[in-house]
């Protein structure tokens, strides 16, 4: 009996497993696997295959891999910039930033030679300001006429913290109010000269020096 194709309709031959025109199996025959299956292909995944893996079993090994590895942040190379800027800014602080409290010296001795009491007055606390302003002249040149003046400081002291408050107040007779606010101070040896016999010999002061509201200044009125 002639049989025919379930998908073409074609008369199929006698013992034909595929229709000769479309390729069809034909029903009832049994179909063979395509060659080589069952076995895995050259470059496809195997039975040992690892899930995620490239095909073939080639996997992406930490040395062996095509893909670009991440570069990790160079943290050396920061530190090595890094600690010299660290240097240099702490050298300009000391240079420039490191003995605030030989600013009030520094005012006085340059107010006095250039006979501007505004500034010799910046180099003490504004709550003495008026006191010290009533010992000098509307032109303090004329007090010292040709002299040069010299302020130096030759030794400190840096007060601590515990023992401050009280050294100010008991010994130098600076106000309590004052005193509370103060963040740091120092007792400088000061000597005050100048060339000029008429002036004397150089004279050694004691001069407390704090810092106050953000600002190194004398405390008190010693003149």
């Amino acid at each position: 009996m002639a049989k025919f194709c379930a998908k073409c309709g074609s008369e199929l031959k006698e013992g034909s497993k595929f229709c000769v025109k479309c390729g069809a199996p034909v029903q009832g025959a049994p179909v063979q696997g395509m060659p080589g299956q069952g076995a895995p292909m050259q470059g496809m995944p195997g039975q040992n295959a690892q899930p995620g893996g490239m095909p073939g079993g080639y996997q992406q090994g930490a040395g062996g891999g095509t893909a670009a590895v991440k570069n990790a942040f160079p943290w050396k190379l920061v530190a090595l910039i890094a600690v010299p800027v660290v240097l240099i800014i702490l050298i300009l602080v000391l240079i420039f930033g490191g003995k605030g409290y030989e600013k009030p010296i520094e005012k006085l001795e340059k107010g006095m030679n250039e006979g501007n009491v505004e500034l010799v007055l910046e180099a003490f606390s504004p709550s003495i300001a008026s006191s010290v302003s009533a010992y000098f002249s509307d032109d303090i040149s004329d007090m010292f006429p040709d002299v040069e003046i010299d302020l130096e400081i030759i030794g400190k002291e840096k007060l601590a913290k515990g023992e401050m408050q009280d050294i100010l107040t008991e010994e130098y007779d600076v106000s309590s109010s004052v005193a509370r606010r103060v963040k740091k101070a120092y007792i400088l040896e000061v000597e005050l000269s100048a060339e000029d016999e008429d002036f004397g010999e150089p004279v050694v002061e004691e001069i407390p020096v704090v810092k106050l509201d953000g600002d190194w200044v004398i405390p008190i009125s010693f003149m």
